[in-house]
């Protein structure tokens, strides 16, 4: 990972601006990180086949997979992490950063509180001017972390056009700890 490799497209983050760009060729913003990096590392003990209280979701979840990006010829497979960052639980409330990515790099950005409304069930709702109101679940089992996007009205205003937050699922497995802001290591979201 880290910065692009000539002849080759990357979405990196330039850590000083919030800004993400698609670059082609050599570094960017002075050696940017693809979406992901800084969160892999060693999984802790506990993270899979814990009760999912809200203590032991606190981490960072990383979600490898392909996606395709035109690069005005073709569409070329890229490998990208999408990233779930859980800070914060607070008796019955969660702190989170989303960050998705999608074909032709379309992405999926939302920080936000979520409240506890069932066993494993935990909710962002916020009124949007446009849309009206935006309902996502977040949905926890032992193996897994899985976000509803209840009618799609959050998708529509805080994902690109090719990019949906609805059934994608966080393994459990790939938490890793301390929870790390999903915008960068600079961020004040954690």
């Amino acid at each position: 990972m880290g910065a692009a490799r000539p002849g080759r497209m990357a979405l990196v983050r330039c850590w000083g601006a919030s800004l993400w760009i698609l670059v082609l060729g050599a570094s960017a913003c002075g050696g940017g990180i693809q979406v992901g990096e800084h969160i892999r590392g060693p999984a802790p003990e506990s993270a899979a086949g814990t009760q999912p209280g809200p203590e032991t979701l606190i981490g960072t979840y990383a979600r490898r997979h392909r996606i395709e990006v035109f690069d005005g010829q073709t569409y070329v497979p890229e490998m990208v992490d999408d990233c779930l960052s859980i800070g914060e639980a607070d008796g019955d409330r969660l702190r989170f950063d989303l960050v998705l990515l999608a074909s032709n790099a379309h992405l999926c950005t939302l920080s936000g509180e979520a409240q506890a409304v069932d066993e494993g069930l935990y909710l962002y709702s916020e009124t949007l001017d446009v849309w009206g109101l935006c309902n996502l679940r977040l949905r926890v089992s032992e193996e897994a972390i899985v976000l509803e996007d209840v009618n799609d009205v959050c998708r529509n205003s805080y994902c690109g056009a090719r990019a949906s937050f609805h059934g994608v699922a966080f393994s459990r497995r790939d938490q890793r700890r301390p929870a790390l802001s999903c915008f960068g290591p600079d961020s004040e979201h954690f």
